[in-house]
C-alpha cells in the first residue's frame, strides 16, 4: 500500500494509523486543548505534550474498568517513577496499637508503651507512605509486608524515627528510614 503524506492538520473522527500504531482521538464541544506525541532519536524519550490556548494543561490518564496507570522506569524492576500523589486528608494519627490507614499520605504514631501496629497493601504501585514516631511511650512495632517478606517489621523506637515507603507489587519498599530528632538514629528493619 502506498503512503500518503499530508501537509497540514487532518480532521479524522474515530481516529487513523501511523506507521502501524492506531491513533485514535476525539473532541469535546469548545476544545481548546489537545494532545500529541513525538517520537525520538535514539537516547531520547518520546513525547506525550500537551498544547493548547490554556497558560496550564493538566494531562489525565483514565485506565478502563478495574484497571490502573503504571509509569514505568523502562527496567525490568516493578516499581514505577515515583509521582506525587495527593491525598484529601494531610494526614492521620495512630495512637497505640491497630492498623495505619493508607488512605492519607502521612501518620504520626504516638504511643503509650510498647504497641504492635499494622499497615495494609498498598491501593496501587508506587503509592507513598511515611510514618512518623512523634510521642515515644515505648516502642512501636510495625508488620507488614516488607521487602518481600509477608511478616517483615520496623521498630520505632524513639520519637523522631521515620519510614517513607512506597508500594511495589505485593510489597511495601522502605525508601528511607531516619530520625527527625537527632538526625543519627532510625527506625529498624527486619525482614526475612
Amino acid at each position: 500500500m502506498a503512503k500518503t503524506h499530508f501537509k497540514g492538520p487532518v480532521d479524522s473522527k474515530g481516529g487513523f494509523t501511523v506507521d502501524g500504531e492506531v491513533v485514535i482521538s476525539g473532541a469535546i464541544a469548545g476544545q481548546v486543548n489537545t494532545v500529541r506525541t513525538l517520537g525520538s532519536a535514539t537516547g531520547d524519550p518520546v513525547q506525550l505534550i500537551a498544547q493548547g490556548t490554556d497558560a496550564d494543561i493538566n494531562v489525565e490518564i483514565t485506565p478502563k474498568g478495574d484497571g490502573y496507570t503504571v509509569l514505568r522506569n523502562g527496567a525490568a524492576s516493578h516499581v514505577g517513577t515515583v509521582v506525587a500523589q495527593m491525598f484529601a486528608d494531610p494526614g492521620d494519627t495512630r495512637a497505640d496499637a491497630g492498623a495505619i490507614s493508607i488512605a492519607s499520605y502521612y501518620t504520626k504514631v504516638t504511643t503509650t508503651g510498647a504497641r504492635a501496629i499494622t499497615l495494609p497493601g498498598g491501593a496501587v504501585i508506587g503509592q507513598l507512605k511515611e510514618i512518623h514516631m512523634t510521642v515515644d511511650g515505648g516502642d512501636a512495632t510495625l508488620t507488614a509486608s516488607l521487602d518481600g517478606d509477608p511478616a517483615g517489621t520496623i521498630t520505632f523506637a524513639d520519637a523522631g524515627d521515620r519510614a517513607l515507603l512506597i508500594w511495589g507489587l505485593e510489597t511495601w519498599i522502605p525508601i528511607r528510614l531516619d530520625n527527625t530528632a537527632d538526625g543519627v538514629s532510625a527506625p529498624v528493619l527486619s525482614i526475612v
